[in-house]
């Protein structure tokens, strides 16, 4: 998996704030998905992770923000790298919920592209 880090700020704040969205997709949070944002943040190398989402939530008020966000990214392994972190955080359960499975098909929509589940 690609090291985080390599991506530009702007896409840092972008995956710092999908990871929220996506975690609260069901309305709740709970101890094991913040354990499991803080194990997959560790073994990413997302070292700045606390300042690129307060970035995000300084930036980006609603949704039609959230997704002009989405569309500013361009590069395709930018856009593969961030939608790999954020199946990876989805399958720490053993399988994407009905909202995390929804996040991501419309992130894939939103860039033309599709992961490949390995």
């Amino acid at each position: 998996m690609a090291n985080i880090m390599n991506l530009s700020k702007d896409e840092r704040i972008f995956l710092a704030g999908a990871i929220k969205s996506m975690i609260l997709t069901d309305g709740r949070v709970t101890e094991e998905e913040l354990q499991d944002i803080d194990d997959l943040l560790i073994k990413d190398g997302f070292d700045d992770f606390d300042e690129r989402l307060a970035d995000f939530e300084e930036k980006i008020t609603n949704n039609d923000e959230f997704w002009a966000l989405a569309a500013s990214i361009k590069g395709a392994e930018a856009q593969g790298v961030i939608l790999e972190h954020l199946y990876e955080l989805s399958i720490q359960d053993g399988f994407p919920n009905l909202g995390e499975k929804r996040f991501l098909n419309d992130l894939q929509d939103q860039w033309g592209i599709e992961i490949t589940e390995s």
